[in-house]
């Protein structure tokens, strides 16, 4: 049931049977909380000990619900942002998919933007998506870096925001680099608070979407707490003329093809061998 789509069963049925477990978890909490209570006033050094257990089990349970909450919050959020917008981001939709972040509730705007509002950043669970008035483009979490700008002031700065006027002269600007493989964006935050919001949010989501795809790497990804500079994925590339329509399936350092990769080009050439910063090399 777990793999099958929401959409195609009845919502109250699958509501039911997900959340009825979940609402019992603070009535397992008490019952923890009795058992430790009434163990303590025992004098059996093995009666404390068990006591000690169910402490820690007591502390996963709520670890447990505390993420569950989250997850919770994120689906209601989910779903009011595709009954809101579901027309607008159509091709995007899907039953997995999640929105996590974006810039209309956490405010971010683009480094030469122009208008305020005419830019729109969505972080979903696998893709950023960049809409404006016309149309909107989407990034693939696996093939996005991250750098992180804090200082700087606007005047010493070239890009403007949002046609000006947000930040003083020589205020500081909170900025996030992101680069990608055809394209790099600055997003600007209003507040240190914002940016750091986006700056975790979107590490966590990079490196969840590299551990989705690399269930088989033997735990590496596992170890990393941020998202790695050079790491193995898969893009098409939808811009450069050259390698348009090509996949590329292999090492990449910082947005760019390098390392040991594969270029599949439409027409049916392949190139297999070593790249560097995106020049065949070798």
């Amino acid at each position: 049931m777990c793999h099958v789509d929401p959409s195609e069963l009845g919502g109250e049925l699958v509501q039911s049977v997900v959340s009825q477990p979940l609402s019992q978890l603070e009535q397992y909490l008490s019952c923890f909380r009795s058992m430790v209570a009434a163990g303590r006033k025992q004098k059996s050094l093995h009666v404390l000990k068990m006591c000690d257990l169910v402490e820690r089990a007591a502390q996963a349970v709520k670890a447990a619900e505390r993420t569950v909450e989250r997850q919770r919050k994120v689906v209601e959020e989910t779903r009011t942002f595709w009954e809101l917008h579901g027309t607008r981001f159509l091709s995007l939709k899907h039953y997995r998919r999640r929105v996590l972040l974006d810039s209309r509730s956490v405010p971010v705007q683009v480094a030469g933007g122009g208008v305020v509002g005419r830019h729109w950043i969505v972080l979903m669970s696998d893709v950023l998506v960049h809409a404006g008035y016309s149309g909107f483009s989407s990034h693939p979490l696996q093939t996005v870096w991250i750098e992180s700008h804090g200082g700087g002031s606007t005047a010493a700065s070239s890009g403007t925001v949002g046609g000006g006027g947000e930040h003083g002269e020589g205020q500081e600007r909170h900025e996030v680099v992101l680069v990608m493989p055809e394209d790099s964006l600055t997003l600007v935050a209003l507040s240190a608070e914002a940016k750091s919001e986006w700056f975790g949010a979107l590490q966590r989501s990079i490196l969840e979407a590299l551990r989705a795809e690399k269930r088989d790497d033997g735990g590496r990804l596992l170890s990393f707490t941020n998202p790695p500079i050079t790491r193995r994925t898969r893009y098409k590339f939808q811009k450069t003329s050259e390698l348009k329509g090509a996949e590329y399936e292999g090492t990449w350092m910082q947005g760019k093809m390098h390392g040991h990769g594969t270029i599949t080009w439409p027409d049916g050439r392949v190139y297999k061998g070593q790249l560097r910063q995106n020049q065949k090399h070798g």
